[in-house]
């Protein structure tokens, strides 16, 4: 069994993030927040509920996600914005497109947990007019930290820049600084910041170190200051001795026209320390075949990330909030 933490968020910190949501968000008045991610957790707490009444907008509350359900409220309810994950996108993008519906009352849509597929990102922008702004949070900071701005350079695949009064910064295994372009681990400083783990002192030292947050995700920043998120630490898979990105393999799955989800892990190889496992859904009614996909992945991304093994799934495990347990997908 995994040992659960508990990271304790004060008032403040919960005030403070929703504060800076409201200043990245340009929140309005106005606003009409639909809120379908359960409120127990933070990112449905802090996005879809504080920050609204932080400024005197509306919150619209849905008991659970049903695409029709969704897709009915964002109609006629004058919803101006959105918050989901990926699972969520993905699924309304199937709904919305068999009905041939958009959006355009939507002033700008949300999304985290993980990062959203490319494909299924230009196709809501392109096809469901839904403008989504992507973003990064944690838990353990209350939970935003950075976010595309509204009405500056938005950049695919990036998280964007840290919100107003927060500071970023990218370290290697001696927590030095790693040059622009190179990969390392993200820390977190700001008010938003947790006081740490309830009852698990050294699980909160390893995480707070020298006024910083170690958020143990994997992160690189461009010319410009844009942050991109490579993957978790603990998901990075090695294959002989070389770093391979699940992100970057998934990316490359997703642009596969039959595939609904995908999900990439690590397994023990005697030989080679890790090989590459990937499981996919499939879009309702498609066939193919692993050998389709390994054929399509060898023009995409270098042979060693290729999966030596992939197995179809009808779903893939998710929490309460639509993250993929990849920790579940590694014992199956």
């Amino acid at each position: 069994t995994v040992q659960q933490k508990a990271a304790m968020l004060t008032h403040k910190n919960l005030l403070v993030n929703a504060e800076q949501c409201r200043i990245a968000f340009d929140a309005l008045p106005s606003d009409n927040y639909l809120c379908v991610l359960p409120m127990f957790h933070v990112y449905g707490f802090t996005i879809c509920v504080l920050t609204p009444l932080c400024c005197g907008g509306t919150v619209t509350i849905l008991e659970g996600f049903h695409p029709h359900r969704v897709i009915n409220s964002l109609l006629n309810d004058d919803i101006t914005v959105f918050s989901g994950v990926p699972s969520m996108y993905v699924l309304l993008l199937e709904a919305a497109k068999k009905n041939n519906i958009t959006f355009s009352n939507l002033r700008f849509a949300t999304c985290g947990g993980s990062s959203l597929p490319g494909d299924v990102l230009r196709q809501a922008r392109d096809i469901l007019n839904i403008p989504i702004v992507e973003g990064y949070g944690l838990t353990e900071a209350s939970p935003g930290v950075c976010f595309n701005p509204l009405y500056g350079i938005q950049k695919q695949g990036s998280i964007g820049l840290p919100f107003p009064y927060v500071k970023c910064r990218i370290v290697d295994e001696d927590d030095m600084d790693v040059p622009v372009g190179e990969v390392g681990e993200l820390l977190v400083q700001g008010e938003n910041v947790m006081l740490g783990y309830y009852k698990q002192e050294q699980e909160t030292q390893e995480t707070l170190r020298n006024g910083w947050l170690h958020t143990g995700d994997l992160a690189w920043q461009d010319k410009d200051g844009y942050y991109y998120i490579a993957g978790r630490k603990k998901d990075l898979i090695i294959v002989g001795g070389l770093n391979v990105y699940p992100s970057e393999i998934e990316e490359a799955i997703y642009q596969y026209p039959k595939v609904k989800e995908a999900a990439v892990v690590g397994i023990q190889d005697k030989l080679r320390g890790e090989f590459v496992k990937a499981f996919i859904v499939l879009k309702e009614g498609e066939e193919c075949t692993a050998k389709d996909i390994s054929k399509y992945l060898r023009e995409q991304i270098a042979s060693y990330k290729i999966p030596r093994e992939i197995e179809f799934v009808p779903e893939l495990p998710k929490n309460v909030s639509g993250k993929i347990l990849k920790r579940i997908l590694k014992t199956m």
